[in-house]
This record gives structure tokens, C-alpha cells and sequence, in this order.
């Protein structure tokens, strides 16, 4: 029996829901360097001089984000779209910005503290070998957060993950008014990691969780936000029925169009079973495009910014 379109999108509409949700395996990564092992840059190692580094920098301090991991630069063109200044770092825009480098780490080090009084820094570490799309190949656990140790791919997106907390912990230290989001998927496990459950602790950083379908995404995607901006709070969302019910109605709407026009349907993931019978997703080609945030999400963010900008530099004003 043949299945209608409508009803065959309201099923990938649904299972889009979930999909980050359930265990899996996934073709897209999006940890990557250009270095040999042995040259990797373990920052950690190094604090000694990263504090050195921080407290004897004089640069510019003109920036008001740093959209750090985002080759697509979308939070950063939200800023620049409203007269604001912008940095980026992504070894997909260019090869240097490895921040498993020495040289690479400095530079995002650099950039984000060439961040102005109050600005922003966003961050999206590299999430596919944290989330649990991909659980069978990392195999990170609470109690393991280092996962599969024997597996290159993997060590390599933990030194990443520690390096980036290093760089945060280094600017929350030196410049105390920066503020922060970083986002990583619902049930990554990249929170677990020793170096950012101390980050955690050490500045009081908090959660919250948002919708990334509700924001114009063709999945649901929840994502968690830590953050030490109030103002952040504005960007949760509910995943209630009736939310559900208008995503996979939009959801529906646009693949029903693109259906028409003849182009082809986007595959984030295929469906299958397991040995044991359990549901099994699999990554596909078109999901490496949801590591790009939707514009409504960046502008979103500026939003929620902005006002805690506004209200700081006026406390700062009133302080004088």
C-alpha cells in the first residue's frame, strides 16, 4: 500500500521531533583539524602562559560578539545587520582557525577578548561525536564522558570540547562582564566533561532549553543554552502539543511546496531496526545543514542581548 505525501510528511515531521532524542549512528562530523596528533594543542597544559596571555593583552576592545565555531556566521551577521561589530572563528572558513593549534587557539583567544564591555560571546563546539545520534561510535556515558579513548575522531572532538572551555574559563576570569551562550543539542554529553562541569560550578552558569524548530528549523531539535545572561531566559520554548502540532503543520506546508517545484525532499536521517528490534536512526546527507542556526534563532539571540546591553551600559553611565 502506497502511503499518501501528507501522510508520509507528517510522519518525518514527527519523528524530526525526536530523532536527536533516540540513539543512532551518523555519516556527518564536524570535528576536524589539519594537524598530526602529536601536534595537537592541549591548552590545558598551558595555563600558565594563557593567563599571562589575558592579563598582559592590550589590544582593541571593539567587538560586541564573538560567534566562535560558526562557519555559517549567522549570529554574528544578526549583529552586524543592526550596526554592531562581529568576530568569527571556523576551521570551514579558514584553515587557521584550528583551535587545536597553538597558533589557532591564540587567535580565538585574541578575538574574544578583543570583545567590548558587555559583549557576547557565542559558542557551538563541534556536537557530533557528543550527541546521541552518534552514541555508537563515541560511546560517552555520565560516568565516561571520554567515551570511545581508542577512536582518533573522538579524542580529537574532546580536545576541542576542553580547549574551547578553556578559552571560556580564561574570559569569564579576565573580563567578568563578558557574557555567554554556548548551545549544544538536547542530550549531548559534552556538559559532562570534567572541564566543563568545573566551568560550570566555578562561574555559576546556567541552562536553558530551547526549540530550534521553533525558531524556523525543519526539525525540532532541542537544544540547551549555558549561559550567565539573565536576558537568555527569553529564548526557551515548550515543546507542548500545540507547538508540535503548528511545527509539523509548517513543517508539512513547505515540503508539500518543494514537492511541487520538483526538488528533491532534504534527508537528515533514515529510519531502521536493530538486532533487538529497537527503532535505529541514521544521520543523512542534509544533516550537517542543521549545525546552521536559523536566522529567526540569531536574530532571536541579538534580541535578548541587546537588551542586557542596553541596561548594562546604562548602569555603567549612572555608575560614573
Amino acid at each position: 500500500m502506497k502511503m499518501s505525501l501528507a501522510k508520509m510528511l507528517a510522519m518525518w515531521a514527527v519523528l524530526a521531533s525526536i530523532f536527536l532524542a533516540q540513539g543512532a549512528k551518523s555519516r556527518y562530523e564536524d570535528a576536524s583539524t589539519g594537524l598530526l596528533e602529536s601536534d595537537w594543542y592541549v591548552a590545558a597544559q598551558d595555563l600558565p602562559m594563557l593567563n599571562d596571555f589575558c592579563e598582559n593583552w592590550e589590544g582593541l576592545q571593539h567587538a560586541h560578539v564573538f560567534d566562535l565555531f560558526s562557519h555559517s556566521k549567522r549570529v554574528c551577521q544578526a549583529f552586524q545587520r543592526k550596526g554592531f561589530r562581529g568576530l568569527t572563528f571556523d576551521i570551514r572558513s579558514c584553515h587557521y582557525e584550528d583551535i587545536l593549534s597553538k597558533s589557532g587557539f591564540l587567535l580565538a583567544l585574541q578575538s574574544a577578548l578583543e570583545l567590548c564591555e558587555h559583549g557576547l560571546l557565542m559558542v557551538a563546539p563541534p556536537c557530533s561525536l557528543f550527541v546521541p545520534i552518534s552514541a555508537s561510535v563515541h560511546r560517552r556515558k555520565a560516568e565516561q564522558p571520554y567515551g570511545n579513548i581508542n577512536n582518533k575522531r573522538v579524542r580529537m572532538s574532546t580536545l576541542i570540547a576542553q580547549n574551547c572551555g578553556i578559552l571560556i574559563s580564561l574570559i569569564l576570569c579576565w573580563r567578568p562582564t563578558i557574557r555567554l551562550i554556548v548551545e549544544q543539542p538536547k542530550g549531548s554529553m559534552l556538559w559532562k566533561l570534567p572541564t566543563f562541569v568545573s566551568l560550570i560550578q566555578a562561574f555559576g552558569l546556567s541552562f536553558v532549553l530551547t526549540y530550534l524548530g521553533f525558531f524556523g528549523m525543519d526539525i525540532l531539535k532541542g537544544s540547551h543554552l549555558l549561559t550567565n545572561m539573565e536576558q537568555a531566559g527569553a529564548l526557551a520554548r515548550r515543546a507542548t502539543k500545540e507547538a508540535k502540532q503548528k511545527f509539523i503543520a509548517r513543517v508539512n506546508s513547505k515540503f508539500e511546496k518543494r514537492h511541487a517545484a520538483g526538488r528533491r525532499a532534504k534527508v537528515y536521517y533514515t529510519c531502521g531496526t536493530n538486532e533487538a528490534g529497537k527503532k535505529t536512526f541514521t544521520g543523512g546527507k542534509d544533516l550537517g545543514s542543521t549545525s546552521c542556526y536559523p536566522k529567526r534563532f540569531a536574530r532571536a539571540i541579538f534580541a535578548v542581548w541587546h537588551k542586557y546591553y542596553q541596561l548594562a551600559t546604562s548602569n555603567d553611565q549612572e555608575g560614573q
